[in-house]
């Protein structure tokens, strides 16, 4: 490859002599015909009527705007906006043989200067109606500008042309080679990876068909790697489907709670069915995340944000955890202080995070043990600490690792940051929330 690079300079050498040389050729050719087509011009602009026709044209243009609007000779301001429609044109008038109008200073009145009329051969007046009686007018306008314009424009394009039929004849030795890379790709593109890139020379395009071929070459080796990835996608649709185990826990034990007659009134019978009714509706909408995962169409979206204080987010949030937690038989003791300090967070995720870290304290935590439930403030973060002493068993690892990693997700998702140890048989989370 180096060996390719090393001596491919000869194609980039050779390209910029090729666009110099056709540079320098069609700004020569632009050159000659400018040179050629100046004398034509000049000779047509002085033996034809063009500009006589073009000044009479701009007169009967200028009376028919006058009649057509009703206009003065000291109109100065619909005056010059017919000036300004017709460019590179200037206009005087002149009534009674005093200046009234002069483009180049339309908002001045010229009137009171009392300027007269020149009176030179060369000059020549047209008589023009106005409302206000007869004034003599003076057009002029670069129109032999626009003739030599439209002349150069042409030459320019002609030169540009030229430039194009020189640098195509320049590069057809290399288009044959061109051609046959760009069949191989083809055939690549049809899906046959077996078929090797051409690779000829030491210059550029040499270097272009090994990376090619090289390409070629890694395909095929994703190939042999597709079963492994289809391995780790479904581990993925299995780390997710770890957030479906706690809302089926809770709507099972609910049921237990009601099946067995231990609500004490009608009042709390009818909280656990809307407690089952919230569950199987978390259930429903995780089914759904999955089943959007596990066919591709779940695209990503932006994390809608809420702001509300510590307290109003977490109060009723913790009491229902520790309501659950004690129909369970785990007592918790919680040493939160309650702040009205803003915080930013998600609804849906705040939910499954805390039907995570439940999930876990039922499954692997002591019972012997209390949970505590800690506030925690830094700088600019407040949050929650969660610690219980496990019992280890063959599935606590894993399953701390999937619970854990998805609530790391949601809370980076959200701005913040989840920490978690196991350390002498005590594990400990910790969920930290930015600030407003």
């Amino acid at each position: 490859m180096k060996r390719y690079i090393h001596r491919g300079h000869s194609i980039y050498v050779q390209m910029m002599i090729l666009l110099i040389v056709a540079t320098v050729a069609a700004v020569g050719f632009f050159f000659v015909l400018d040179k050629i087509s100046e004398y034509p011009i000049e000779r047509y602009m002085e033996e034809s009527d063009y500009i006589e026709t073009r000044i009479r044209k701009a007169v009967a243009g200028f009376q028919e705007y006058i009649a057509e609007n009703r206009i003065y000779s000291r109109d100065a301001e619909n005056i010059y906006k017919w000036v300004q429609e017709q460019r590179l044109l200037s206009l005087s008038i002149y009534k009674d043989g005093i200046q009234v109008f002069d483009s180049a200073y339309p908002y001045q009145h010229i009137w009171d200067q009392e300027i007269a009329a020149a009176d030179y051969d060369w000059i020549k007046y047209d008589t023009i109606r106005f409302e206000d009686g007869i004034a003599e007018i003076m057009i002029s306008g670069a129109w032999s500008y626009q003739v030599y314009s439209c002349v150069q424009k042409f030459e320019i394009g002609l030169s540009f042309l030229a430039f194009l039929v020189i640098v195509l004849l320049g590069i057809r030795r290399k288009m044959s080679y061109i051609r046959q890379l760009s069949d191989e790709v083809e055939v690549l593109e049809g899906g046959c990876l077996n078929c090797p890139i051409t690779v000829r020379g030491c210059d550029e395009l040499s270097v272009l068909a090994e990376g090619l071929d090289s390409m070629r070459r890694t395909f095929l080796d994703s190939q042999k790697r597709e079963a492994e990835m289809i391995r780790d996608h479904q581990q993925v649709i299995t780390e997710m489907s770890h957030d479906l185990r706690t809302p089926v826990t809770a709507i099972i034990l609910y049921a237990e709670i009601l099946l067995a007659g231990k609500t004490k009134d009608d009042n709390q019978k009818t909280q656990y069915i809307q407690k089952i009714n919230q569950k199987a509706l978390q259930l429903k909408e995780r089914t759904d995340s999955l089943l959007k995962y596990s066919l591709g169409t779940c695209k990503e979206t932006k994390t809608d944000m809420e702001e509300e204080s510590f307290s109003e987010v977490f109060y009723d949030l913790l009491s229902e955890t520790s309501c659950y937690l004690e129909q369970r038989g785990y007592h918790t003791e919680m040493h939160v202080r309650w702040s009205d300090v803003q915080i930013q967070y998600n609804t849906d995720y705040l939910v499954r995070i805390m039907d995570n870290i439940m999930s876990n304290i039922v499954k692997y935590a002591d019972p012997e043990y209390p949970i505590t439930i800690d506030r925690v403030e830094r700088k600019d973060e407040i949050g929650l600490l969660f610690q219980n002493r496990i019992a280890v068993t063959d599935e606590t690892v894993e399953g701390n690792r999937i619970g854990i990693q998805s609530i790391r997700s949601m809370m980076k998702e959200m701005g913040g940051s989840c920490q978690s140890e196991c350390k002498d048989k005590v594990f400990r989370v910790e969920l930290m929330f930015p600030l407003v």
